[in-house]
């Protein structure tokens, strides 16, 4: 089928010949430096080849230039100044049947595609198995040409209507049936030959169904110079920090950027050249120029004007004599084409002021739907305007007005969470909404008047907190927290789930400067629901529980301390229900909230809740919970005191200590026989009982609680570290706890192991609070005396001293100056003692910078008092450290639920 047309096209082949001048085959140029294709046998054990271009041109390519493929059927030749017109192939993954195609065989001739076939390939050396060729259908004249050894070897083969390569033949491959002809289809291998394809596609364009990206590039740059765009005769002046912001959009991920400036400022010749920019790169990138009367009336998106604009170019490009449909260049495969190559599709958008009334009416569908398909897409769009365009028609006008009036706006909620970031973005950079300009219209009454729900609403107002800047910054803002403040007031059952999403949003709040606390979002959140708690306290404590995060914890445990009775019946409710993890919760606060039961009416509640929890054989686990909520309550504590005991013995993890300790004033044998057990059993077992211990404050128990330390201490001096925590907790009882605290103290000073005595040194050092600080100074002279006349342990005596250093700063410097000076006294009586006196003091000097400045003073000021502790090494770098001190701040915290 087909007759050969003339010679006419061959100015696109090369000629291959060996040196002898005879012709091997023909090839290809494929790029735009000069490689030539060809099929492996044409150059097949030949270690030069010569090949010769229309125009009489010649290059002898070398061995080094020759690059085979016999896996593939293929060859490669590098050559120079051959002149000839580089073919585009096509980049398909298959070729469907029946497609007619244009080979070179004695003349151009059409043949058609019959399908894919396995073949062979036989080389000089071997055979290569090719897995799949095109097998063409042709007439009789035209498969002579394909016989072996023929000229038409190595020649493409060009889909008819787009005439781009499909494949080359072969006259050296062999199917397992006849056929006219094979060709072997150019598919990229991850070597060569996909680096050249891809050069192919980039430089050499294709258009109808093989378009690539070097024919979407020839089509946007057409699209430009048809539009006026930068047609300018010279490179205009660089203006440096637009081109830089150009260059950041280019290199991140936001999808519209806007060039704003008063007419005759230059926006058309910024936009002229990026254009131009980007047209001339290492890397071509596609650009489309528009402007805003190129907008029409029934336009759903930008995509719309596009597809105009390539057709346009398509039509010039078509006139040139350039083959395919120019109608398959639509905007989705343009950029498509663009994207997958790392060079996303720019559109240029200059003067959207000059769009149609009636599409200015439509923008908010406009503008969502040109958002869709920039996204779709991977485009980019730069829209160049006036200011009050950008300021005002564009978010003013297009937001604060149209959305209103959308009956559901739900569709641009990607709109609204952008704009709501960028109000709290440029607020908190500009330190204050005062200066949000154009953005400053989007106060708390626009959100508030949106047709959304309240789960929308609550989601863009958390994004849009952080724009109220500091409390006091700007007094005529209408703040966005309090906005929040009065929808929780009016819908609290509907609102306080929805503030309980915010606990994850740990952004910092503006602050007044010099502010110890830097509140959050999150602490926002949490307070507004702490103060409004008892519109509806009951749904509170519901949706707090169901919300699985730290600050939800914190606020029930607020919540168990100033609204006991409310989280008793949260307790009840909770431990009646089928859901398990809400019987988990009631285990947990039940516990918590039951030392601040005052009512007879909250202890039945708890009592309730604890009985529902036991009826539950699936519920074991919880029953230590249960048992202890039930030894609290003396109508039960009685009936449950054996099966508590034992549970406690055996260890539950939900009875602690502290739950028995109620049980002390009826039944104190029993219970003090439980924890004298737990006391010698190994784990934490010791520092749960101590904790539980150091709360007791009557006088006949507290001597009990103290004899059992005591005996703890003598069984079990390993644990010196818990009683040291127990000494601690009844010292900040005050004069209250000496009765009980100094006669067991002193025992165990001066009776116990200096192991004992050293975990209690720095209990006795540390400045303590007013209340306990009487006390701490007379059993710290004890010991002091005792390792005076008695022990002389090294180790405790370090410990003092640390403990000394560590308080400095929170310590009345008179008493760390005592301390210190007798600590050293005692040490400095042996000279192993002097030496580690001298060589702690100055590593403690570098670890507190505050206790390095005291010494110093202290040197100065007495130097033959201290002249006796200090040597004088140690003297001169003490006297390095001590550096002027920055004033102290306190660490942040999220700070107190409570109002001040």
């Amino acid at each position: 089928m087909g007759r050969g047309d003339g010679d006419g096209g061959r100015e696109t082949l090369v000629r291959i010949c060996d040196l002898a001048g005879r012709t091997r085959g023909t090839g290809f140029v494929a790029d735009d430096r000069g490689t030539v294709v060809t099929s492996h046998e044409v150059v097949d054990g030949l270690t030069r080849v010569v090949l010769h271009a229309p125009g009489e041109r010649t290059c002898l390519a070398e061995a080094d230039a020759v690059t085979p493929l016999p896996e593939a059927g293929l060859a490669l030749v590098r050559t120079e100044d051959l002149g000839v017109r580089p073919l585009p192939v096509a980049a398909r993954e298959s070729v469907a049947a029946g497609t007619y195609v244009r080979i070179a065989a004695h003349g151009w001739r059409e043949a058609r595609v019959l399908g894919e076939s396995p073949v062979t390939y036989t080389a000089t050396d071997r055979f290569h198995l090719l897995g799949s060729a095109l097998e063409l259908a042709i007439g009789t004249e035209g498969a002579d040409a394909l016989r072996l050894g023929g000229e038409a070897a190595g020649g493409p083969v060009l889909d008819a209507a787009t005439g781009a390569v499909l494949g080359v033949l072969g006259t050296a491959l062999h199917a397992a049936h006849r056929a006219a002809g094979f060709a072997v289809p150019l598919r990229p291998d991850g070597g060569p030959l996909e680096e050249l394809l891809r050069r192919n596609a980039a430089t050499v364009p294709a258009y109808g169904e093989d378009l690539n990206l070097a024919g979407a590039l020839q089509l946007t740059a057409t699209s430009v110079g048809s539009a006026g765009g930068p047609g300018v005769r010279q490179d205009p002046v660089e203006r440096r920090l637009t081109v830089r912001h150009f260059t950041d959009f280019a290199a991140g991920t936001a999808q519209v950027l806007g060039l704003v400036g008063d007419p005759g400022t230059g926006r058309t010749t910024e936009l002229a050249a990026l254009a131009a920019r980007r047209a001339r790169g290492a890397e071509p990138a596609p650009t489309v120029w528009l402007r805003g009367a190129d907008l029409r009336a029934g336009d759903g998106s930008v995509a719309d004007a596009v597809a105009r604009a390539l057709r346009q170019a398509g039509r010039i490009v078509a006139a040139t004599g350039a083959p395919g449909d120019m109608e398959c260049a639509t905007p989705q495969r343009v950029a498509r084409l663009a994207f997958d190559a790392g060079r996303p599709l720019l559109v240029l958008l200059d003067g959207p002021e000059e769009m149609p009334p009636v599409l200015a009416h439509r923008l908010p569908e406009w503008t969502a739907g040109t958002a869709k398909w920039l996204r779709e897409a991977g485009a980019r769009l730069v829209v160049a305007c006036r200011p009050e365009h950008w300021a005002c028609w564009w978010a003013v006008h297009l937001l604060a007005q149209t959305l209103l009036r959308v009956p559901e706006p739900r569709p641009y909620l990607c709109v609204l969470r952008l704009l709501a970031d960028r109000i709290s973005e440029r607020s908190v950079r500009a330190g204050g909404p005062g200066q949000l300009g154009g953005l400053g219209a989007f106060g708390p009454w626009f959100w508030q008047r949106l047709r959304i729900g309240d789960d929308r609403r609550m989601e863009l107002m958390r994004r849009l907190v952080p724009a109220d800047g500091a409390p006091g910054a700007a007094p005529e803002w209408e703040r966005y927290l309090d906005a929040v403040d009065r929808r929780l007031a009016a819908e609290p059952r509907s609102v306080q789930p929805l503030l309980c999403r915010w606990f994850t949003d740990e952004r910092p709040l503006p602050a007044p400067p010099g502010s110890e606390m830097r509140p959050t979002v999150a602490g926002a959140a949490q307070a507004l629901l702490y103060a409004r708690r008892s519109l509806a306290i009951d749904d509170l404590t519901e949706a707090l529980v169901a919300t699985a995060h730290a600050r939800a914890d914190e606020l029930l445990a607020a919540l168990a301390e100033d609204e006991p009775s409310a989280l008793c019946r949260a307790v009840d409710r909770w431990a009646h229900d089928d859901r398990p993890e809400r019987r988990v919760a009631a285990a947990a606060y039940g516990p918590r909230v039951a030392p601040y039961v005052t009512t007879g009416a909250d202890r039945d509640l708890l009592r309730y809740a604890a009985l529902a929890l036991l009826a539950r054989s699936a519920d074991t686990p919880l029953h230590g919970a249960a048992l202890g909520l039930l030894i609290r309550d003396p109508r039960t504590r009685a009936r449950y005191l054996d099966k508590t005991l034992a549970r406690y013995a055996g260890g539950d993890p939900r009875l602690p200590a502290a739950a028995l300790v109620a049980a002390l004033t009826t039944h104190p044998e029993p219970v003090l026989a439980a924890f004298q057990t737990r006391l010698d059993q190994p784990g934490d077992a010791a520092a749960d009982v101590l904790r539980a211990l150091a709360e007791i404050n009557t006088p006949a128990l507290a001597r009990r609680a103290a004899a059992l330390v005591r005996g703890y201490l003598d069984r079990h001096p390993e644990g010196a570290a818990h009683a040291a925590a127990f000494v601690e907790r009844r010292l900040e009882y005050g004069p209250a706890a000496r009765a009980v605290l100094f006669p067991m103290v002193t025992s165990v000073l001066r009776g116990c192991s200096p192991r004992v005595r050293q975990a209690l040194a720095p209990v006795l050092a540390a400045p303590g609070s007013r209340t306990s600080r009487p006390l701490r100074a007379e059993l710290l002279d004890v010991l002091l005396e005792y390792e005076r006349y008695e022990s002389r342990d090294p180790a405790v005596l370090h410990a003092l001293l640390r403990a000394a250093a560590l308080g400095a700063e929170a310590r009345p410097e008179a008493r760390t100056r005592d301390l210190v000076h007798r600590t050293g006294l005692l040490l400095v009586r042996t000279p192993e003692g002097a030496s580690c006196f001298d060589r702690r003091v100055v590593e403690l000097a570098r670890e507190v910078p505050q206790f390095a400045v005291q010494v110093a003073g202290w040197l100065v000021q007495a130097p033959h008092e201290w002249s006796a502790v200090i040597g004088p090494s140690a003297r001169r770098t003490v006297e390095t450290l001590a550096v002027p001190m920055p004033m102290r701040a306190e660490p942040a915290g999220h700070g107190s639920l409570r109002p001040v």
